[in-house]
């Protein structure tokens, strides 16, 4: 019967094996070297084998009734190697290679404590990173197990916050949409005497066109090894991902959009009211930018706002009167900011600087900027069209379109 001695002499010459494997993985080998990786591969799996074997015959205790010595050594026969629970079986250097790629495998507590016994370095530092297409851990290596949170942290931007109050039209066709349109403001009534003629006031309509862009995320090309290897969901990070990238994209559109090849901006549409000087924004400028939209706007406060850059935000926010007191208050609380009674949305698209021609301040009412949307984004994959580099190629599709319906609704502030 083997031994706690025999044991530790195993693992010993264990760890001399995996050292040397651990100079050959830094770098491609010759083949005399595949040769001695191979045949120290099976070294290593030959004393997992009896290792394996060495724990059960060490979980038999004498002082115990042979059923209890039987499942004690059932128990023991948990500790093969962790490849065997998803392969079916190990086959010879698998979990060697196992722990090459991916450090200690974390499964449960007393796996742990198994791999420790048998050599493994706990919380080691993988040696194999896989990536979308040459193993790098910028391009992909980082999501790669090796100890770390399951998630991936995303750099973000603002983008799109119209869509969170603009009026969304949603069809399941692409075939262009006619909005018809109409400005009566105009034409009033008048007093008529008794038995005289009525003077004939004609309506005149117009008509708007919403279309359908094609917003592609552009390509992305991910190895199906980081795909496997991947510890999060990363398919649903790529979905994410690449449905922001085209919000970017609209956001952009959204604002300043030319209307001709792209959406219409709210700000290409929209009139202007001149601020009061060049280099700065005083708290006079922001009362006529609301003055000068028709109240009748103004009665859906749900979709009534101001939209600016963050550091044009930052700016109101510092304007204080002669004592030195803010004029625009902590909401505090987590509370959305607010300006003169109405909700603030910052977006990254809009004009960051206070100077000549810029336009710094969006008001209105964005009820009357429709944006069309066919269908919803489509996210798809294809493992065919790269499969003989062993890639699967991902790509977000939407289509798009916005126009302002009615240019007197908003504002923008011009310095």
């Amino acid at each position: 019967m083997m031994t706690r001695a025999q044991q530790d002499v195993l693992l010993a010459e264990r760890r001399g094996f995996i050292n040397r494997l651990e100079k050959l993985a830094s770098r491609e080998l010759t083949p005399e070297e595949q040769a001695q990786w191979d045949a120290l591969t099976n070294k290593v799996a030959d004393i997992d084998a009896r290792l394996i074997e060495l724990e059960r015959e060490l979980s038999v205790d004498p002082t115990m009734d042979p059923q209890q010595n039987s499942l004690r050594a059932s128990m023991g026969r948990r500790s093969a190697p962790l490849s065997a629970n998803f392969r079916g079986g190990p086959s010879d250097g698998d979990l060697l290679r196992s722990w090459l790629r991916m450090g200690t495998p974390g499964e449960k507590a007393e796996d742990c404590n198994v791999l420790a016994r048998r050599g493994y370095a706990l919380g080691a530092k993988a040696l194999e990173f896989r990536a979308q297409t040459k193993g790098t851990a910028s391009a992909g290596g980082y999501t790669i197990p090796v100890g770390f949170l399951a998630e991936v942290q995303k750099a973000m931007i603002a983008m799109a916050p119209i869509r969170k109050i603009a009026r969304i039209i949603s069809t399941d066709t692409g075939e262009t949409l006619k909005v018809p349109t109409n400005d009566d403001t105009s034409n009033v009534g008048a007093i008529v005497s008794e038995a005289a003629e009525h003077t004939e006031q004609a309506m005149t309509f117009g008509e708007i066109s919403l279309g359908a862009f094609t917003y592609s995320s552009k390509l992305l090309k991910v190895s199906n090894e980081l795909l496997q290897d991947s510890g999060v969901n990363l398919e649903a990070f790529l979905g994410e991902s690449l449905g922001e990238r085209i919000g970017r994209a609209q956001s952009a559109h959204f604002m300043t959009g030319s209307g001709s090849g792209e959406p219409q901006g709210v700000i290409t549409a929209a009139s202007t009211t001149s601020a009061g000087s060049a280099t700065a924004i005083a708290a006079s400028d922001l009362v006529n930018l609301v003055r000068d939209v028709d109240p009748a706007y103004l009665d859906n406060s749900d979709s009534v706002a101001f939209v600016m850059h963050k550091s044009i935000w930052a700016a109101i926010r510092k304007l204080a009167d002669s004592q030195g007191r803010f004029l625009v208050g902590d909401l505090g609380g987590g509370a959305p900011p607010q300006l003169l009674g109405y909700p603030v949305y910052m977006t990254n698209d809009m004009d960051s600087t206070i100077a000549s021609t810029k336009k710094t301040v969006l008001f209105g009412n964005f009820k009357h900027y429709a944006i069309r949307d066919v269908n919803s984004l489509v996210v798809s994959q294809s493992s065919d069209r790269w499969f003989e580099y062993n890639l699967t190629a991902f790509l977000a599709l939407q289509r798009t379109d916005a126009k302002v319906l009615q240019a007197a609704a908003f504002r923008t502030l011009v310095h």
